[in-house]
């Protein structure tokens, strides 16, 4: 077997092995939620490329987006000077 196959073949089953795992979390997520009432919050920071997409802090969210926009975009300058 050559070395791409081998690759290949593992590249394919790593892919696999995530939708597996996607599906039986998400089974598992299901299963909990009926059997208890339970409330979840959601936080979370999106970065496409110096833009940061904020969610879940409320007002903190505004202040961190700022931040992360102008630490994001200073990093892309003094990389894009050098």
């Amino acid at each position: 077997m050559q070395i791409n196959s081998i690759l290949q073949m593992v590249a394919i089953s790593v892919i696999i092995a995530g939708i597996v795992f996607v599906i039986l979390g998400i089974l598992q997520s299901r299963k909990s939620s009926q059997d208890s009432e339970m409330k979840s919050e959601s936080k979370g920071i999106i970065l496409l490329g110096p833009i940061p997409i904020v969610w879940g802090f409320g007002d903190r969210g505004k202040i961190l987006m700022m931040v992360l926009f102008i630490v994001i975009v200073s990093i892309y300058f003094v990389l894009y000077l050098l």
